[in-house]
């Protein structure tokens, strides 16, 4: 069985050509006009590597936090283009290709970054630093304060946030189907889900805060230890 610091390395790996662009390259061949073949298998196995990294459950949310986040992208950015063409009179038609092929990179770029972080185990390090009897300096407590972010957005945010929008999607089946509440519904949604993220994620970071500042430096600890160094030689000299 693969160690979470394997599986780290071989998402790392498969990063490589998201940012490099080889040997996307060399399969340029399109399937549908914005879609390369190289494109489509590096979205089919970067989306495999995160499944067997990350198992089916943990890959299922992060599979549909990668929909959410991409549908309102492409689709947002589609529909400003098609407004901003109709009130500049503009004959320039929509390029459905551009936006095909940013949906293709987000469903790519998105699970792979999710599948990163989810690799991470943020409560085994934070209590290594914990059990440290060296103390805690300040940099490992700005490093706490980020892996509690991380931990609670990656286990508890998103959970949340799926859930919000299960309930929406089983509630809307008796709502009437005209097009502009259906609009209106999404507008909706994407609000709640963003106020939702932003006060979940920070919701604990003052208690954290106070929390891990409270927790002794290394000069500390080493002042302590020379103080019951010192008490004990003196208690020994006194005793003789």
């Amino acid at each position: 069985m693969m160690g979470w610091q394997g599986r780290f390395a071989v998402l790392i790996a498969a990063a490589v050509p998201s940012f490099t662009g080889w040997p996307l390259t060399c399969l340029g061949t399109p399937v549908v006009p914005g879609l390369s073949e190289g494109w489509l298998a590096y979205m089919l196995v970067v989306n495999i590597l995160a499944a067997l990294c990350c198992g089916r459950r943990r890959y299922a949310d992060i599979l549909a936090m990668a929909a959410l986040i991409t549908t309102p992208v492409v689709y947002g950015g589609a529909a400003v283009a098609w407004v901003w063409a109709m009130a500049t009179g503009s004959a320039a038609p929509l390029e459905g290709a551009h936006y095909l092929k940013l949906c293709a990179n987000m469903l790519t770029v998105v699970p792979l970054a999710l599948a990163l972080v989810a690799q991470v185990p943020f409560q085994r390090i934070e209590q290594g630093l914990l059990e440290d009897g060296r103390g805690v300096g300040r940099r490992q407590k700005a490093l706490m304060i980020i892996l509690r972010v991380f931990t609670h957005i990656v286990y508890f945010v998103i959970p949340n946030i799926l859930e919000i929008v299960r309930e929406e999607r089983f509630g809307a089946q008796t709502d009437p189907t005209v097009p502009h509440v259906r609009w209106a519904r999404l507008r909706r949604l994407l609000i709640d889900l963003s106020v939702e993220a932003i006060c979940a994620s920070i919701r604990y970071i003052p208690l954290w805060a106070v929390e891990i500042a409270a927790l002794p430096e290394p000069e500390t600890v080493r002042k302590k230890q020379d103080d019951s160094s010192n008490a004990s030689t003196l208690g020994g000299r006194t005793g003789k």
